[in-house]
């Protein structure tokens, strides 16, 4: 072989003690299994065995140069390597038993978190988390940390099932994530994001937002500052209150609850996207800048709501004004 080769070997001429599978599992962390699935690990033992056969010494170093250009090699860590290692030397039990424990962690995780997870796939998963790295599915190499089951328990969660909570419908799910989403649904309340399911602004927000916070990529201080953001763009009659944290919905209510009485409308559902709030609470004033109506005004402008016609204070005093003028005419005592 040329000079530098990181390959090159010894011509000593002396009888070679042959390389076996129990030195590969010894001295180099490749099981029985691993090899014969493997052509690339095969295809190394055969050069080793070939340079034996012509009396040439392949060193140890010659063996780990020839492993560090395979594939295999590239792809899986030291901490991979150590452990199968490890692995070798253990009885199956004892392994067993060790990926048993871990499996049984993961499945209280996913449970945790509302996610289903097979006996199978939970032993698949402590073993990744043990070796730490490995082959994905795609071929490529994966880190099995705690951010890749995080991940992992995110994308388990079933988002198919709905059920629906007075008269609205919403994702059905269970453990921390009920919890998380009914977060999330109370979050969207109080900005005036309309939550229902035909909204799909809304549901990828919240898909987005929800496994975010399940994998630990999103805070929940990040969410609530989009929301902060968006509230400010959309009412920026109410941007000083909202900039000091205080929800769209709480900013809002004053006005919302003068609207709400003068309709006879609950003031708790009353839409925050409603035209008559939006001339509300982004009215300009006489410099141009947005502010909130005044209360009294606010009130003033629900009365000229096509809606307030329909409420019981507007029919009496249709009916009060209807008893003047009978009674101005002589025809009321």
């Amino acid at each position: 072989m040329a000079k530098g080769d990181k390959a090159a070997v010894a011509d000593t001429g002396l009888t070679q003690d042959p390389l076996s599978m129990e030195k590969l599992k010894a001295q180099f962390g490749i099981s029985g299994a691993i090899y014969d699935e493997n052509t690339e690990l095969q295809d190394v033992l055969k050069k080793v065995l070939a340079l034996q056969k012509q009396g040439k010494t392949p060193t140890d170093e010659n063996i780990v140069s020839m492993l560090n250009e395979t594939n295999w090699f590239k792809n899986h860590s030291a901490r991979w390597m150590q452990v199968e290692i490890d692995r070798q030397k253990k009885a199956p039990a004892i392994w067993d038993a060790q990926v048993k424990n871990i499996a049984d962690q993961i499945k209280e995780q996913f449970l945790a978190a509302g996610a289903d997870i097979d006996d199978a796939t939970a032993t698949k998963y402590a073993e990744q988390t043990i070796y730490g790295s490995g082959m994905n599915a795609d071929g490529v190499q994966e880190i099995y940390d705690d951010n890749w089951l995080n991940k992992t328990i995110a994308s388990a969660i079933d988002f198919t099932k709905t059920k629906t909570v007075a008269g609205i419908e919403m994702y059905d799910l269970s453990g921390a994530a009920e919890t998380t989403a009914q977060d999330l649904y109370e979050l969207a309340n109080n900005y005036g994001i309309d939550s229902s399911m035909t909204n799909t602004a809304f549901t990828s927000w919240f898909e987005k937002s929800f496994n975010g916070l399940i994998n630990k990529t999103v805070a929940p201080e990040d969410i609530d500052d989009e929301l902060i953001n968006m509230a400010i763009s959309k009412y920026p009659g109410l941007a000083q209150q909202l900039s000091r944290g205080v929800t769209l919905r709480a900013a809002a209510n004053p006005y919302l609850k003068t609207l709400a009485d003068e309709l006879e409308l609950d003031p708790e559902t009353f839409d925050l996207n409603d035209n008559l709030a939006q001339q509300v609470l982004n009215s300009v004033d006489e410099q141009g800048n947005f502010k909130p109506m005044s209360l009294y005004d606010a009130k003033l402008a629900a009365r000229k709501d096509e809606r307030w016609k329909f409420t019981g204070q507007a029919r009496q005093e249709y009916t009060d004004i209807g008893n003047t003028i009978l009674r101005d005419f002589g025809f009321l005592g």
